[in-house]
């Protein structure tokens, strides 16, 4: 699995809120890598994940994993 991340200054101008946001998507992928292993993904975050708690980020990132997974699941053998 490959993850390109894009957390630009739209979503905040504090670079320690912008890497705390890539720090919790690079957890969330790690702890999926099983299941999404071979994809390239690239992951756009939005101003409201600077303003959400951690436990929110994840809770988010969760579904869109599990919607990639099925997604993938029933459209190609290759993944």
């Amino acid at each position: 699995m490959r993850i390109g991340l894009v957390v630009s200054r739209k979503v905040s101008t504090a670079a320690v809120v912008r890497n705390r946001v890539k720090r919790q998507i690079r957890e969330s992928a790690r702890r999926h890598q099983q299941w999404l292993e071979g994809l390239d993904l690239v992951v756009v975050a939005y101003a409201a994940a600077a303003d959400s708690e951690n436990a929110a980020l994840q809770a988010s990132l969760q579904r869109h994993w599990t919607g990639i997974i099925e997604k993938c699941r029933n459209s190609s053998p290759q993944c």
